[in-house]
């Protein structure tokens, strides 16, 4: 493409095809890759990356909260290297600007039941000692309600649509409704009837997949015909190209 006089160069889009165009760049023509290199591996000159990462979410969550005098956060993720890679990318940008992570968590994917993983993301194991302590001094049976902790700001919640529709009402079922709660975009389906458990939930979205200009809605109804079966993913895609 450069031989026959290519003079800017967009894509590729796979991680791999992203690599492999690094090798063959000379810093002759600027790069446009729409995905991002290994961690580790050095972009060449004018050699750009822009890709739909989840990455880059967490990085404005935590930066969002900084700005909001949010300095103490819980942090829940699923398990395996992909929410690593949203936890590492949180706690670092939120640690460089004076945040403090006081608790973190991770759930497998076939979680229902968050209720085992919510007790020591919101520090009720120590509410619980004190009524075990209290309750054994006096030697009787105590009216006892749990007290989360008090010093969290906000909770950031990185997952699927299904599992964010499960985590709030329990948040809620565990006092902690009131908490601010953060996701990054993956838990968002444009089916508005499916969203009604992420209510009080702030995510970051694709401005196209939510505007309300007709000409918009025209599109991703496009969009939805075309692909039924991940209009989310593709939608994304399409705003992105």
């Amino acid at each position: 493409a450069i031989d026959e006089g290519a003079t800017f160069v967009v894509g590729p889009l796979g991680k791999e095809s992203v690599a492999a165009v690094r090798a063959l760049a000379d810093g002759k023509v600027p790069i446009l890759a729409l995905n991002h290199l290994a961690d580790g591996e050095t972009a060449p000159k004018r050699f750009y990356q822009f890709a739909l990462a989840p990455e880059d979410e967490a990085r404005q969550i935590a930066t969002y909260a900084l700005q909001h005098g949010q300095k103490t956060g819980a942090l829940l993720v699923p398990t395996g290297e992909w929410g690593n890679r949203v936890r590492q990318a949180f706690s670092t940008i939120f640690a460089d600007g004076g945040g403090h992570l006081a608790t973190s968590e991770t759930y497998p994917a076939d979680t229902t039941d968050f209720s085992d993983i919510l007790t020591p993301l919101l520090g009720f194991e120590d509410s619980q000692k004190r009524y075990r302590a209290v309750n054994t001094l006096v030697g009787g049976n105590l009216v006892f309600t749990p007290r989360r902790r008090d010093d969290l700001e906000f909770i950031f919640f990185a997952g699927q649509p299904v599992h964010a529709r499960l985590v709030r009402p329990q948040l809620k079922f565990h006092y902690a409704g009131d908490l601010p709660m953060y996701a990054t975009s993956d838990i968002h389906d444009p089916k508005a009837a499916s969203n009604q458990d992420l209510d009080g939930v702030s995510f970051l979205e694709t401005p196209w997949l939510v505007s309300d200009d007709p000409s918009v809605a025209s599109l991703r109804e496009s969009v939805r015909q075309l692909w039924p079966g991940d209009s989310r993913r593709n939608g994304r895609l399409f705003a992105l190209g």
